[in-house]
């Protein structure tokens, strides 16, 4: 399965799962990671949730790494840091502490 058809399926369980969807993109760049890793990208969007959840719109962090044999996906939901900048700030740091492992 290509790399692609991974990334479309992961979009559609969270929009099954978590009945998310993404409102704008917020970042997307090269990231670092395993030097095995041929593709390695992170992405952050703000994304909205069902009307009947009653949840503030919130930012979601996907981490991809990639090579010939092996998807990685690490993703994050997260308050915006508008939002609640305490629980971001925890959120981000955990994120970024399972990020630093995968080397």
């Amino acid at each position: 399965i290509s790399l692609k058809e991974e990334l479309k399926k992961l979009r559609q369980e969270l929009q099954n799962k978590y009945g998310l969807s993404i409102k704008s993109i917020k970042s997307s760049e090269p990231s670092y990671g395993p030097i095995r890793f041929d593709y390695i990208r992170e992405e952050k969007y703000e994304i909205g949730f069902d009307k009947g959840k009653n949840v503030q719109d919130q930012e979601l962090t996907l981490l991809v790494l990639a090579d010939v044999e092996w998807y990685i996906f690490v993703y994050l939901i997260s308050p915006l840091k508008k939002n609640d900048i305490y629980n971001w700030a925890v959120n981000n740091r955990a994120y970024e502490i399972i990020k630093e492992s995968f080397e």
